[in-house]
């Protein structure tokens, strides 16, 4: 479980996807705010970017897909713990998350593997501590 307070953009246009998600994430020690709206999460996080110390999206959305999210988030913040979520997982989309260097994980992983991605992902960064504050 996460005991410092690092603090997750989650994005999902499934709204029952998104509370679950949030609602994990909330209870192993996450911060999190959730976003249903790839534009605005995309907004919030221009607005904000040392705000966020990581960002998990879902890989098929309606409005914007996790790639289109992604690329969008690290052209402001290059290099921010980026994960993606899907069903399914083919090769073009394992080949597109490498060459982006986010990590794309199955939705239908347990949350401990959901855990254990974070953490590593999140030990590459900063600590909650260097942010900047908003």
């Amino acid at each position: 479980m996460a005991t410092n307070k690092w603090q997750l953009l989650a994005v999902d246009d499934d709204s029952s996807q998104l509370w679950l998600l949030a609602r994990v994430l909330k209870k192993s020690g996450y911060e999190v705010e959730g976003f249903n709206d790839a534009h605005l999460a995309i907004n919030s996080f221009r607005a904000r970017p040392h705000f966020y110390d990581a960002v998990i999206s879902d890989l098929s959305k309606t409005q914007v897909s996790g790639f289109e999210l992604a690329e969008k988030i690290l052209r402001v913040r290059p290099g921010i713990p980026l994960i993606l979520t899907s069903a399914t997982l083919r090769d073009k989309d394992l080949a597109e998350a490498e060459r982006l260097g986010v990590r794309l994980i199955l939705k239908g992983q347990s949350i401990s593997e959901m855990g254990a991605a974070l953490q590593e992902l999140l030990a590459k960064d900063e600590s909650p501590d260097k942010r900047e504050t908003a």
